[in-house]
Order: structure tokens, then C-alpha cells, then sequence
């Protein structure tokens, strides 16, 4: 194969990866008293909403010289599982120190992320997994170190990307502007993105979800 037709394959399977990590939003309907509420299905995504811009967010860093990643994570964080899911999927490594649970166990979304093929070492409080995090990537060569929540620029220009796309589709698919969106809010990352991409006339309603003390 060329070195045209070799890239030309990379391209095509890169797009379609991102097609299957970002696929159009599920929507189920729930009839409450005399009301309904609109349900957007992330929980059926393997690593939850943030896995739709993971993908080009990792390969920006990949094309900037990374070979691997590292991130610390709190017990309940599910950042972990996706970056576990979306690393496997473009076949690269990762690391995850995650805080151990109050009962002095990994989390069950530690021991999930480690079944995608991360590497999970555990840790006593979230300082000593970042700290943890900070020398890993310190020392292996060509690790980037991932912030909570996936909080750097990259990423949430691309998170931006996709929940524009997703939130397009869910106005579409309802056929009007919700006047009211519930939110998790766990780093904060999803809520800080969702208040840029939905307009004002829609109110968030940030649920804290307790991934943080």
C-alpha cells in the first residue's frame, strides 16, 4: 500500500471511529404526573458523554508527540472509564491512579476502566493521585498527564464541537427548545461547556452528582 492510500485508510478509520464514539444522542420520553421529561441517553455510551470529543482531543496530543496518558482520578469519576474506552479503542496506553473508596477498595469505575485495558494503580486521597499522575508522567517518556475532568483547552473546544452537534440534534428530534435542562455536574466540565453551546433562553439546573468532596 502507498503511503497516499495508507493515510487515505488512517483518515477513513479515524472518521468512522469518531462516528462510533459520538453517535446521534438516544432520547427516551418519561410521562411524570401530567408532565414529561426528556431522557438523553449518555449512559448508553461505554465511557459516558465525554468519550464524543476524547477522540480527536487524544489524537491532537498524539500528533504533538505523546505516546500514552496518565490521569488521577476520584472514586466516583467516570472521566476514567472513558479515557480507559476511548484509549483502547485507538490502541493506545493509559494509566489511572484512582482514589481508593472510603471502604479502602477501588471503585468500581476503577476496576471498570482497568477492563478496557488501563493501567490502574490505586491511591489513598485524590492529592496523592495526582501527585502519583505528576511523577508518572515525569518519568515515562512521552506520557501526557490528562487534568481533572479533561479540563484543558483542547479538549473542551472539541466537547464544545460535539454537545453543539448532539444539542442540534436533540432540538430537532423534539421539535422545540427545552425550556429547562438537568445537568450533572461532577468536575464541572459538562455544565461549564453545556452554558456555551445552549442559549440563554434555556436554564441549566446543575445537579451535584458528588464526585468531589
Amino acid at each position: 500500500m502507498s503511503s497516499i492510500q495508507d493515510s487515505s485508510h488512517r483518515l477513513a478509520n479515524a472518521a468512522q471511529l469518531q462516528v462510533d464514539l459520538s453517535p446521534p444522542p438516544v432520547l427516551d420520553t418519561l410521562t411524570i404526573g401530567a408532565g414529561r421529561v426528556t431522557v438523553v441517553r449518555e449512559d448508553l455510551l461505554p465511557g459516558g458523554a465525554k468519550q464524543r470529543a476524547l477522540l480527536p482531543s487524544l489524537s491532537d496530543a498524539l500528533a504533538g508527540g505523546c505516546r500514552s496518558f496518565v490521569y488521577a482520578s476520584p472514586p466516583p469519576g467516570y472521566a476514567q472509564v472513558a479515557l480507559a474506552y476511548v484509549a483502547q479503542r485507538l490502541g493506545v496506553g493509559c494509566t489511572v491512579f484512582g482514589e481508593l473508596t472510603g471502604a479502602g477498595s477501588l471503585h468500581e469505575y476503577s476496576r471498570l476502566a482497568r477492563s478496557y485495558g488501563a493501567t490502574v494503580h490505586p491511591a489513598p486521597s485524590l492529592a496523592a493521585a495526582e501527585a502519583d499522575a505528576a511523577a508518572h508522567a515525569a518519568t515515562v517518556p512521552d506520557c501526557c498527564r490528562l487534568p481533572l475532568g479533561f479540563g484543558d483547552a483542547c479538549f473542551m473546544a472539541h466537547y464544545r464541537a460535539a454537545l453543539t452537534r448532539a444539542w442540534t440534534r436533540i432540538v430537532e428530534e423534539l421539535g422545540h427548545l427545552p425550556r429547562r435542562v438537568w445537568l450533572p455536574v461532577g468536575s464541572a466540565t459538562l455544565a461549564t461547556v453545556f452554558r456555551q453551546v445552549v442559549p440563554a433562553e434555556t436554564t441549566l439546573l446543575c445537579v451535584n452528582v458528588r464526585v468531589l468532596a
